[in-house]
């Protein structure tokens, strides 16, 4: 019999995985797009708690203006591959021209 993660148990496993190596710096791409939105919730909540322990600087790259909401303390905003805005993920809510990344409602 052949066994198979979820997406969510797998991807649960590449965050546990990566944490244990203790890096100095732990780079993410779009880490929570490939599960459904109840196991990437989950995910969410469980990789604020461990970062959070580990204090682990964390660059995440995402298009989901709710997981920078749920995980990040700095937002930079890169548009056409020039850097546009930064801040806290509250001034880029704020701001005029950034207003509808925020739209959406938070984990």
């Amino acid at each position: 019999m052949r066994y198979t993660l979820s997406g969510g148990e797998a991807q649960r496993a590449s965050l546990a995985r990566a944490f244990a190596l203790e890096p100095e710096i732990l780079m993410m791409d779009e880490p929570f797009s490939s599960v459904d939105n109840i196991s990437r919730q989950g995910l969410i909540k469980t990789f604020k708690e461990v970062q959070s322990a580990s204090k682990t600087t964390t660059l995440l790259v995402t298009h989901d203006f709710r997981e920078v909401q749920a995980l990040a303390d700095r937002v930079f905003v890169i548009s056409n591959r020039k850097p546009e805005a930064q801040g806290t993920p509250e001034e880029i809510a704020r701001h005029p021209v950034w207003k509808a990344l925020a739209t959406a409602d938070s984990y």
